[in-house]
């Protein structure tokens, strides 16, 4: 909205009368207006988020090329100038209006935060932001969420995967990735099946609290992603575990 108030004072800069356009420093001036309204725009990184700040920043360039210190450029090259500057705020408005939103990523840390606030202060889950893509993951330790050497999510669990639950809810343009992992107790075979049936829990448990099906994904990594050495038990109480990917995606 505010865009196009800029680009309405922009216009009002403006003159386009039709001598004017047949005048060369009219037309030197359009030239030299969009060359300055394409660079700013580079500047930002061409991003439609930041429309309302390169409104502005065109609204600055004019009011420079209007102050004492231009004062000697024609007026038809400041008219063209302006008229510059104002297509290409025009064109920039299209095409983003015509862009497809973008899939609601945003504040994730803060609705996590505000949703499973106090399980995040005990240390029962963790969320991560991966990279620049959106994409999070969140880490449920099996200490709380399973017995010792079961997939049956304990009882006392299942009020933090309702929260969790609601957070995926919200953001619902996200595919959910479910991966299990054991530590290197027992044999690799049994340690595989065993992460496979505590992603497959989680994920079935999610289903029945709304997350639709065709959003999970699950995957068992047993024993050969651990986080911490085996040497040791609390090494090996952080490598029972299951992590969660959030990934952004266009559809649902």
């Amino acid at each position: 909205m505010i865009h196009k108030i800029l680009l309405i004072l922009l216009l009002m800069y403006s003159t386009i009368a039709t001598s004017q356009s047949q005048s060369i420093m009219y037309r030197m001036g359009m030239r030299q207006g969009l060359q300055v309204a394409e660079i700013t725009w580079n500047k930002l990184d061409a991003s439609c988020s930041k429309l309302d700040v390169y409104a502005s920043m065109l609204i600055d360039s004019i009011t420079r090329l209007n102050s004492a210190a231009y004062s000697s450029k024609p007026k038809d090259f400041r008219h063209g100038y302006s008229y510059g500057l104002s297509a290409a705020l025009a064109r920039r408005i299209r095409e983003c209006e015509r862009r497809p939103p973008l899939p609601r990523r945003y504040n994730q840390q803060q609705d996590f935060e505000s949703i499973l606030g106090k399980e995040l202060r005990l240390r029962i889950i963790h969320f991560e932001p991966l990279c620049c893509d959106g994409t999070v993951k969140v880490v449920l330790t099996s200490k709380v969420l399973f017995d010792f050497d079961s997939s049956k999510i304990k009882r006392t669990f299942k009020p933090v995967l309702n929260k969790l639950a609601r957070f995926i809810s919200v953001h619902d343009r996200t595919v959910v990735h479910i991966v299990g992992h054991t530590d290197s107790t027992g044999s690799d075979a049994y340690n595989q099946r065993l992460s496979e049936k505590r992603a497959v829990a989680v994920a079935k448990y999610l289903n029945q609290k709304g997350v639709k099906a065709r959003r999970i994904l699950t995957e068992g990594r047993g024993e050969s992603d651990p986080r911490a050495s085996n040497r040791n038990a609390s090494g090996r109480q952080l490598n029972r575990r299951v992590e969660i990917y959030l990934r952004t995606h266009s559809q649902d």
